[in-house]
């Protein structure tokens, strides 16, 4: 996870931006949201959101409203993910 991370008591997952390392070693850099279970540390589910430079959120806090919306500061605006507890395929 390369942002600060943010704890959601109601959902007991740890949300976070995350880019592929494998991608990102060959110059291609693609963002994703993540969900981990704080108590396992498994990534529960993950979403692209982009790809570029446009997409770094440059170690920024995640906001986590009310209805499960993750909203996270990127060097070009704000990134909006929903919760949508699909597992990983």
């Amino acid at each position: 996870m390369r942002s600060v991370p943010v704890l959601s008591a109601s959902t007991g997952l740890i949300y976070g931006s995350a880019q592929d390392p494998g991608l990102a070693a060959g110059g291609t850099y693609v963002w994703y949201t993540e969900a981990i279970d704080f108590g396992t540390g498994k990534t529960v589910w993950k979403k692209r959101v982009g790809a570029g430079g446009s997409y770094n959120d440059v170690g920024m806090i995640l906001s986590l409203g009310p209805d499960g919306t993750l909203y996270d500061s990127v060097r070009d605006g704000v990134v909006a993910v929903k919760d949508s507890r699909e597992p990983l395929s």
